[in-house]
């Protein structure tokens, strides 16, 4: 296990949000996608030639693929009671956060994904160009979690979804696993 520690209030610290390219939704289930997601988010749809996906401030998290040619804005509902969808024994913070919505509500309750059918990606550009050519169905762009969120989550023992994250700058792993050859 290799490990590095950086202080939270680095000002070279970059957390960069971890988005999600879906592939092999069946056809039954993206016909319904929309009417389910209502039921937890509202739903506003701009055109991409109206509007630059990395433009779009304040939703929980924004989709490419729903509808063709356009962005998906998804703001979750005060109202709804996302209980019956959490899993047990996470904090209020982690049951607040944007990823855990994608998480649990998306992935796990309305769309019912494989992990081999997800991707992970930083780049919006990229992940637009690969909904576009066919590659990945749909893209869920996340929001970038402040460093105070992801501090808040370790203070309360918790542990924030899978790949909710991407720290930079990464240390160079050259400089400190090097393949060895001979002696030491």
């Amino acid at each position: 296990v290799m490990m590095t520690l950086v202080s939270f209030s680095d000002p070279g610290l970059i957390v960069a949000p971890l988005h999600r390219l879906v592939r092999n939704i069946p056809s039954e289930t993206l016909i319904e996608l929309k009417k389910r997601l209502d039921t937890f988010f509202s739903i506003k749809s701009f055109s991409l030639n109206e509007i630059d996906p990395s433009d779009v401030t304040g939703a929980t998290m924004k989709v490419l693929g729903l509808e063709p040619g356009s962005i998906t804005v998804l703001r979750l509902r005060q109202s709804v009671s996302l209980k019956e969808v959490m899993p047990e024994g996470h904090s209020q913070i982690y049951q607040r956060l944007d990823v855990s919505a994608l998480q649990h509500i998306i992935m796990d309750h309305l769309l019912a994904v494989n992990e081999d059918d997800i991707a992970y990606i930083t780049d919006i550009k990229q992940a637009q160009r690969k909904i576009e050519n066919g590659e990945y169905q749909m893209a869920f762009l996340l929001n970038p979690l402040p460093v105070t969120t992801i501090k808040s989550i370790a203070d309360a023992n918790d542990r924030m979804p899978r790949k909710s994250t991407y720290f930079y700058p990464k240390l160079p792993t050259g400089l400190v696993i090097n393949r060895l050859e001979g002696m030491i």
